[in-house]
Order: C-alpha cells, then sequence, then structure tokens
C-alpha cells in the first residue's frame, strides 16, 4: 500500500524524493517513517489534493498523533549538494 501513496506523491510537481527511515526505539508504535522532500511548502499542500485523499478513503485513516521518536534511513539519502 505504501508504494501505491508514494507513486502518486512522485507524479506531483514539486515532489523531489522520499527516504524510508526506521524508528529506533524498540516500543514505537510506527516502526516506519517515510519522509517526503518537496520543492516547497506549497508543492506539499497542493500535492495533497483530493486524489491522494481518495487513496486513503476506507483505509480507517486519521491524521497521526505526533510521537517524536530517533529514526535511522533504511534507503539511501539523496544527495542535496549544490541545491
Amino acid at each position: 500500500m505504501t508504494e501505491t501513496f508514494i507513486n502518486d506523491l512522485r507524479a506531483k510537481p514539486g515532489y523531489l524524493d522520499h527516504v524510508l527511515h526506521r524508528v529506533v526505539q524498540p516500543d514505537a508504535r510506527f516502526r516506519f517513517v517515510n519522509v517526503a522532500h518537496w520543492a516547497s511548502a506549497e508543492a506539499w499542500r497542493a500535492a495533497h489534493d483530493d486524489g491522494f485523499r481518495a487513496l486513503w478513503a476506507g483505509r480507517n485513516w486519521r491524521a497521526t498523533p505526533r510521537r517524536p521518536r530517533c529514526s535511522s534511513p533504511c534507503t539511501p539519502v539523496p544527495s542535496r549538494r549544490g541545491k
């Protein structure tokens, strides 16, 4: 399912990349977190449009409460040199 959401976001203007992180604490409710990078805050807002929300519809999804946790990348971190 995650790949469906990532593919949708990849097609949006302003999407740069994403990195999958694994939460370090063993008691974490959510073990993995995708962090997407965007060209601007406006691109991020525009990407979360009706089409994106429709992907979540019927999935019993709600806003995830913030839970500060340490994490480490599971996938290569893209280079940001020269940007």
